[in-house]
């Protein structure tokens, strides 16, 4: 009798034993589960933060070109020709001279000179005439200084003028006259000063020199 109530106790108590142990182990599982997905979640959340702080906080890039150093363009092209507007400097020369000596009762000084100095370059500036010197050649050689009507002249915002200019008197007197059976050459001579300091001188041969009778 003894032995059967004790089997039966221990038939009633192992199907609880066993249950319990069964729902604890499933929520233990469960618990596990629910503690691995959190953890990633929790990865993956990391995962996005290293991501964008990488993004944001990655190198930039090198290769876009900045406007910081860049040279500025002090240059600018005005009826065709270039113009520096950082510097004063020019350039001139002597176009259509004309020489000749006027020879009908002339009085005094019968050389007359005709030029004009084209420039460009040094804008909004003043150029002066500084020196001109006219070289006759025959049978011998005459130089003679010439004082010019327009001896300055400002340069417009263009950049560039064409300056007629003409001698008003010149020193020492060249007997012209006396040459017109001969054949005479010569060249005009003139230095131009820019009022920013630049300077040049340019010579240009005049051709042959006629008389007016």
């Amino acid at each position: 009798m003894r032995e059967t109530v004790f089997a039966f106790l221990i038939a009633a108590t192992l199907p609880v034993s066993f249950g319990c142990s069964s729902r604890e182990a499933q929520q233990s599982l469960d618990a596990g589960s629910s503690d691995a997905g959190a953890s990633d979640a929790g990865s993956a959340s990391m995962d996005a933060g290293r991501q964008d702080a990488g993004a944001d906080s990655g190198p930039a890039d090198a290769s876009v070109p900045s406007d910081a150093g860049a040279p500025l363009d002090a240059s600018a092209t005005v009826d065709g020709a270039t113009i520096d507007a950082s510097a004063t400097d020019f350039t001139v020369e002597i176009i259509d001279p004309v020489v000749y000596g006027n020879c009908f009762g002339a009085v005094g000084d019968p050389l007359l000179v005709f030029w004009t100095a084209r420039v460009v370059g040094a804008a909004g500036e003043t150029i002066y005439t500084s020196q001109a010197k006219l070289t006759v050649t025959s049978s011998i050689t005459e130089e003679q200084d010439l004082v010019v009507d327009v001896d300055e002249f400002v340069v417009p915002v263009s950049g560039s003028i064409e300056q007629m200019q003409r001698k008003t008197s010149g020193t020492p007197s060249v007997p012209i006259c006396t040459y017109c059976d001969m054949t005479v050459g010569g060249s005009l001579s003139m230095t131009f000063t820019s009022s920013g300091g630049a300077s040049h001188t340019v010579t240009q041969d005049v051709g042959s020199i006629g008389c007016v009778f």
